[in-house]
Order: structure tokens, then sequence, then C-alpha cells
């Protein structure tokens, strides 16, 4: 398993914290990758095991880092041809190490793609399959013509990296029988939250999709995140200023 993550300069503190738990529950600093577009922050010298890792791209805003992180997976891919490799956005900060339970799922489902749970965006998918899939955990297991191929497409379509993961996979076919699941609310939507892995396979692109429990990869304000020590990874959804997000954050991973 290779974790990777993508900052710019203004988020190096936020960058330097995440890893710093990420190495606090077990993740070994081979298995986590720290991009950014900026040589002075980037040690290019030992790119195996440096904490930083240089990708060239010029971001002018928000829409600009998304291309340029999905092509993180296809050079990941081409490194490790064997491995599960896992997108994480930083706000998104591990309570205990999942790499046991993400091998476990490649294994049992033989997935292509493993993804954690959004909440309403984009409305439509939610409308259609009553969740929706969020970019900030997400993964390819292992170099694959169908990945590579899927991958490459979704670069040249992207607008919205959430939007357009939903609307690539909205067709897939959902395996929900006799799966449990509970409804909670997210503002004025009902999200559909399933106690364990949901397969899908989506024939469109030949991939198979693990959708993971939202209980264990949680998607949430921060005052309903719920059962934490049941949790490998929190991603509180509010925007808050740098030092009050790992003020809180804190509390919620050291109070399990």
């Amino acid at each position: 398993m290779k974790i990777f993550s993508f900052f710019t300069d203004n988020y190096i503190e936020l960058a330097d914290e995440w890893y710093s738990n990420c190495i606090r529950v077990g993740i070994k600093p081979s298995q986590i990758k720290l991009y950014t577009n900026d040589k002075q922050i980037s040690d290019t010298t030992t790119t195996t095991y440096s904490k930083y890792n240089y990708i060239s791209g010029n971001i002018n805003n928000k829409k600009d880092i998304w291309p340029l992180r999905t092509k993180i997976f296809l050079e990941l891919l081409e490194q490790y041809p064997d491995e599960l490799i896992i997108h994480c956005d930083l706000d998104a900060w591990f309570t205990k190490n999942p790499e046991e339970y993400l091998n476990e799922i490649c294994q049992n489902t033989c997935c292509d793609i493993v993804v954690s749970q959004g909440t309403s965006w984009p409305p439509w998918h939610l409308q259609r399959h009553g969740f929706t899939m969020c970019c900030g955990f997400y993964g390819f297991n292992k170099l694959s013509q169908q990945n590579t191929s899927f991958l490459n497409k979704y670069i040249s379509e992207i607008k919205d990296d959430q939007r357009t993961l939903n609307d690539m996979l909205i067709d897939t076919q959902w395996n929900e029988n006799s799966k449990k699941f509970r409804i909670i609310k997210f503002h004025e939507h009902s999200l559909k939250c399933f106690d364990d892995v949901l397969s899908g396979i989506n024939t469109s692109h030949n991939l198979t999709v693990s959708l993971l429990p939202f209980a264990k990869f949680q998607r949430n304000l921060f005052e309903n995140l719920v059962d934490i020590p049941q949790s490998y990874l929190l991603h509180p959804c509010q925007t808050l200023e740098l030092n009050q997000f790992l003020e809180e954050i804190k509390k919620y991973i050291y109070k399990q």
C-alpha cells in the first residue's frame, strides 16, 4: 500500500501534521508520498524515501490541482504495479493503520477501485443511489489496463474531481442484497450508509468498485463523528482556519 497527498506551499504545516499522524498510527515512511509543485520545498535527490516529492505543474486555481493529482496515480501505479495506491486529502486523518483492512478488501472483492463515501455532491448521484463517492480518500488496486484507461479518461474529462468520478461511475450496479444500512442526515440530505463494504460492477469501464463503510471512513461534521475507536479515518466537512482545524481534529483523534 502507498498513500499519497498533494499540497501547495501554503499548506506545508498541515502536510507536516498529517504526515506525523500517519507515522503515529504505524504507516511506514516508505508508504507515504507527499507531493508538491514547489521545488524549494521538495527534495528531489532521494525520491524513494523523501518526505516531499516534486511534481511539475502550474497551479493558478483549484481546478489545476485535480488533473495533476490524478496523474500521480498513474506515476505511482507504474512504480508500484502490484500495490494499492491511495489518495488521501490532508484534512482526512487516520485513527489507526488501515493497511490490513484495505488489503483484505482488495483480496476478498478483487476490486479495481476502493473509495470512501461522500456526502451530498454531486446531488444527482445521491438521488440515484442514495450515496456519493468521495475523492478525499480513494484508490486504485494494482496497475491494470482498465485502471490506466479509466485514469486517462478521467484526466481528459476532469472539471471537478468528485463530480467527474461520480459521473463516470454513475451506472455502476451495486450489490445491495442483504446489506444492512442506516440513514443519516447531512443538512437537508438523507444519506444511505452501509455497515459493510458495498461492491459494484461498472461494465462501461470494466471495473469493480468497493465502497468503504461510512462508519469506518467517516465524512461528516465534527459534531457528528461517532464510534471513533471503530473508525480508520476521520474526514471532517467543516472549513476552518488551520490552527482551529488542527486543534479540533486532534481532540477527536486522541480521545479514542
